[in-house]
């Protein structure tokens, strides 16, 4: 086996593969991930493998598309870069609860079976419609369907305006329809929706700049009001905040480092007092005395 390219991210390295397959060329992606499944563990890049007999013919058709390689395995630079743009999202919320949730989020996923490939683009289309993704009925745009998991069935795509990729949309809940959406600006990652519950409705947001995260919400009542916010610095959790349907700020976050360590209780009239604080591991390790044998 020969590695025929390093890529900063799966997705580059899983359209390349899906290219090279329609020229009869097997190729398999190779990623310290966990198949997917902790996209932030590709810092080191995405790696192409190909059987030795076949390197050459690989390497020509390689040549013939326009979706580059990382120079090398030690590209730090824009290895970090996908790594930032795709770090496990911080925590936001109520408490420890919403702690727990996240990082079960962060961690979780399921990938599995869906529905027939043109069943399924049809319903990519009308799903995508009513999540403000336009432009995909562009002659223009080229859909690319893809096998994230490795266990034959379509699970994710790929939409690409030449050779510059626009959306990228998964399937997480294995009912045929996309559950989360990323939209690229520049072949960086701009915005991306996630439907966690599987209702239908778009429950987190997520905002980008120059492909690193800035800024994410949550609606944690199905209303699609957000009601928690939390902000990054280079792409780590610096602060947050509780604003149920979008209302006033009742309760604010401090992080250490990406993690939450204080919570914050705030009054109407713009006063604090810590309520919680919690250990590394994001375990609840304190709370105020209460006051006046309350």
């Amino acid at each position: 086996m020969a590695r025929l390219a390093t890529f900063a991210s799966r997705v580059e390295a899983d359209l390349m593969r899906a290219r090279l397959a329609a020229q009869g060329i097997d190729a398999r992606v190779e990623a310290d991930d966990v198949g997917g499944a902790y996209p932030w563990l590709q810092s080191g890049g995405v790696g192409l493998i190909v059987e030795d007999d076949v390197l050459a013919a690989a390497q020509g058709a390689l040549s013939n598309i326009e979706a580059p390689p990382m120079e090398a395995p030690g590209d730090l630079e824009a290895a970090e870069l996908a790594a930032n743009a795709m770090r496990p999202r911080g925590t936001e919320g109520n408490g420890s609860g919403w702690v727990n949730v996240a990082i079960l989020l962060a961690i979780g996923g399921l990938m599995g079976y869906v529905l027939g490939r043109s069943e399924v683009l049809a319903h990519v289309q009308s799903t995508l419609a009513g999540h403000d993704h336009p432009g995909l009925e562009s002659q223009e745009t080229e859909t690319v369907e893809l096998d994230e998991n490795g266990d034959g069935r379509i699970d994710s795509w790929a939409v690409y305006r030449g050779s510059e990729i626009e959306r990228w949309m998964s399937d997480r809940n294995a009912d045929g329809s996309p559950d989360s959406w990323q939209t690229y600006e520049a072949g960086l990652v701009g915005r991306s929706e996630d439907d966690d519950d599987f209702d239908g409705k778009t429950d987190r947001w997520y905002e980008y700049r120059g492909g690193v995260i800035v800024r994410s919400k949550f609606d944690g009542d199905g209303n699609g009001l957000p009601d928690g916010t939390t902000e990054y610095v280079h792409g780590v959790a610096v602060r947050g905040s509780l604003h149920p349907n979008g209302g006033p700020v009742e309760e604010e976050e401090r992080y250490v480092d990406g993690l939450l360590r204080e919570v914050y209780a705030v009054a109407p009239d713009g006063t604090s007092k810590r309520i919680r604080t919690y250990d590394a591991l994001g375990r609840e390790i304190g709370r105020p005395e209460p006051q006046d044998g309350r």
